[in-house]
């Protein structure tokens, strides 16, 4: 049995891409809608386009003439003048196309001109209204490149027929004279100052590189980024021998105090493992004792006075005496090592500094060499912009060297622009699908309410266990008729829930369910009684306990009193300290038997502190005895997004299943209670629709449902079949009705 996490984003999965059954079927849900906006938009598209207005159009052209001065004598330029020749056609361009331009051209323009130009967008009704004159220029005037030649066209649009033949021509005259006048101005003094500009930026750079080389050269660059490795690997090496000598030195005056700390006492001393590692000091150390027990064996034959004694008294007396001899020699051997490992010490650290200073000063010349190699760059790039810069100047005064010659002024004007009824039709019928397919589709991904499958199994998480329809009011209110399976639509619903629940979980021993929703009202106590008596009628034994301990509504559904139950037993037994036993059986829990293998444990009552009651002992004690006598115990809860009973009760549960009623909660609310539960332990083993009035598996994203995809013909061949039964029975026929 595996969880998986809902969705974080509850306007996420499948909503990205629509498969052509997904839009038919949102098309089928909201047709009516789209049509209508469709017909809107389709008659208004087809008038706009039918009332264009007819444009004409006509065109002059010019020749682009290379200047005498520019005549070839080498033929290796000519891929270079075709270059700089798309690039003076280029400008051309883009002067034609500037508002500057368009200006120009309108302060040359003669008072009947202007008036001709703009009489046909001046608007009768507003008459102090008055067109901008450049800006229908540059509305009606376009210019282009003529593919593969030196050849600029020239084009104007207007309503009119005469302004579209003179309009082209004029632009041309004021072209062709704007040019004149541009060549009169002289370049040469702007192309000498950068000359000049680029000369003293050269010589900068020259001087720069050579100052930079020379100090490469001097302090040896390449080299000095070696040495700086090998100091930095040299000053690492001088700290670790300067450790290890601190260490050493720390070592030995240890071992000089624990010398200095046992004083004369040689039987201290001779314990001292840095005594006892030298071998004189250790060879002293057995002798003494040799003679100590030499000692203690003759002075069990002899008195004190006897020779032998005197002997080995003086014996044990020099060996002492060389004992004592051999730990001072040993002590004095200790402090020189110290006083040696010290000296060291400073010459290491006085390495160490020089090694530092030397690192510094490589350092600083370092910093010196990348200053001055990036004031290098510096002048590089300031040489590189005046160079471009030049190159800019000269291609400017080869434009305007060029001329410019007008080969054919328009003379003529044809009709264009005007729409015909094909295009009309056209243009109105896609407007038409586009509303009548685009609104459903925008319709169905902005309602963000759980509708569908593709609600439930994509942003819950969970899988399907089954839908139930939205029934009258009348035929579900009556729970014994629920229970006793008299409403075979009812029933037929939650074997279908209960098959794809056996065969998506599987659980051994008595199992504990939770049954919550995300608001109230969402069918969790319906789906609790249908749901046990379907168990019940599949030979499992069930109790209903009623956990919703604030608004308890099982009881009442159940046509059951509710007097007494869950809260009347915690009360009657509340401070009670006696060992319960046998809880099943005491009268004020009131276990009601609805039907075979089927219980009811009321909540007994309502009160505003559940809690208390959901994690006392005595709850956990009632819950194990139903764990001994039934195989399901089913509760109903509060809803989990308002309440947290439900997330209480999942300490006493192997799972939970989750209803959600259609069209009412919003997908964000119902991830929400989702979560709550799987972070309470209690994962949610599947979800139940409930409440469905319209077709489940319909919408965008549904496609891929296969297994709900056929609701409309279950419904359909399930009545057909339940009338074949009725009319079998009016027959004389028998049927299993009831049976489950």
């Amino acid at each position: 049995m595996t969880t998986s996490k809902p969705n974080q984003d509850p306007f996420s999965g499948g909503v990205a891409s629509f498969s052509v059954p997904e839009i038919l079927a949102a098309v089928r849900q909201r047709w009516i809608p789209g049509a209508a906006l469709g017909l809107v938009c389709a008659l208004a598209v087809g008038y706009w386009m039918s009332r264009s207005d007819i444009v004409y159009e006509s065109n002059a052209s010019l020749m682009v003439e290379a200047s005498n001065a520019q005549i070839l004598t080498n033929m290796e330029e000519v891929g270079e003048v075709n270059r700089s020749g798309a690039a003076i056609i280029n400008t051309h361009i883009v002067r034609l196309r500037s508002r500057q331009f368009a200006e120009r051209v309108a302060g040359n323009l003669t008072d009947e001109e202007k008036s001709s130009l703009i009489e046909p967008f001046l608007d009768p009704e507003n008459p102090d209204f008055k067109p901008n004159v450049v800006g229908v220029l540059r509305g009606a005037f376009s210019v282009s490149a003529r593919s593969d030649s030196q050849v600029l066209v020239f084009t104007a649009r207007h309503p009119t027929p005469a302004v579209a033949v003179w309009l082209p021509n004029r632009f041309a005259e004021i072209y062709l004279a704007y040019l004149e006048n541009l060549r009169s101005a002289s370049t040469e003094n702007a192309i000498d100052f950068l000359r000049e500009q680029v000369d003293a930026a050269r010589l900068e750079l020259e001087a720069g590189e050579a100052g930079l080389n020379a100090y490469r050269q001097e302090h040896n660059v390449i080299s000095m980024i070696q040495s700086q490795q090998i100091l930095a690997q040299e000053l690492q090496t001088l700290n670790a021998a300067s450790n290890t000598a601190a260490l050493s030195v720390m070592e030995m005056e240890a071992e000089l105090l624990q010398i200095r700390e046992a004083g004369e006492d040689l039987d201290s001393l001779a314990r001292l493992s840095v005594l006892i590692e030298t071998p004189v000091i250790g060879e002293l150390v057995d002798r003494l004792e040799a003679l100590r027990e030499e000692k203690r064996t003759l002075s069990r034959d002899y008195l004190r006075r006897h020779p032998r004694m005197i002997e080995n008294e003086n014996r044990q007396e020099s060996a002492s005496r060389q004992l004592r001899s051999a730990i001072a020699r040993r002590t004095d051997s200790i402090e020189n090592r110290i006083e040696a490992a010290k000296s060291r010490i400073e010459r290491l650290n006085e390495e160490i500094e020089s090694t530092e200073a030397r690192i510094r000063e490589l350092d600083r010349l370092a910093i010196q060499y990348n200053m001055q190699e990036r004031e290098v760059q510096s002048k590089r790039n300031t040489y590189a912009r005046l160079v471009d810069r030049l190159d800019e100047a000269l291609v400017v005064s080869r434009l305007e060297s060029n001329s410019l010659r007008l080969m054919d002024p328009a003379e003529n004007a044809w009709m264009t622009g005007q729409t015909s009824l094909a295009k009309v039709g056209m243009g109105s019928l896609a407007v038409f699908f586009v509303c009548l397919i685009g609104l459903p589709l925008a319709l169905d991904l902005m309602d963000h309410r759980m509708r569908t499958i593709m609600d439930v199994e994509r942003m819950l998480s969970k899988p399907l266990l089954g839908f139930i329809r939205e029934f009258d009011e009348g035929r579900v209110s009556s729970g014994e008729k629920t229970v006793s399976g008299d409403d075979e639509e009812v029933v037929e619903s939650f074997r279908t829930i209960f098959g794809n629940f056996v065969m998506k979980n599987s659980f051994s021993g008595p199992v504990a369910l939770i049954v919550s929703s995300s608001l109230p009202s969402e069918g969790k106590t319906f789906v609790v009684a249908n749901l046990g008596a379907t168990l019940a009628r599949h030979g499992k034994k069930v109790v209903l306990i009623d956990g919703d301990l604030r608004r308890p509504s099982l009881a009442r559904v159940m046509e059951q009193s509710n007097e007494l139950g869950l809260l009347a037993w915690y009360r009657s037994r509340e401070g009670n300290s006696k060992l319960v036993e046998q809880p099943l059986s005491d009268a004020s829990l009131g276990v009601v038997s609805l039907a075979p293998n089927l219980d009811l444990i009321p909540s007994g009552g309502s009160t505003k502190r559940p809690t208390e009651a959901l994690t006392s002992d005595l709850f956990d004690v009632l819950i194990s005895a139903c764990r001994e006598r039934y195989d399901v115990i089913l509760f109903d809860t509060p809803p989990v997004g308002v309440f947290p009973d439900a997330t209480l009760l999942s300490a006493y549960s192997e799972g939970a299943l989750f209803v959600v009623r259609q069209k009412q909660v919003d997908r964000s609310t119902a991830i929400g209670a989702v979560q709550r539960l799987d972070a309470a332990g209690s994962n949610v083993l599947g979800v139940v629709l409930n409440a469905v009035s319209s077709d489940p598996t319909s919408g965008a994203g549904q496609a891929s449902y296969g297994n709900y995809g056929a609701y409309t013909y279950h419904e359909k061949y399930r009545k057909s079949y339940s009338e074949d039964l009725n009319s079998e029975a009016v027959n004389g026929g028998e049927t299993d009705k009831g049976k489950s």
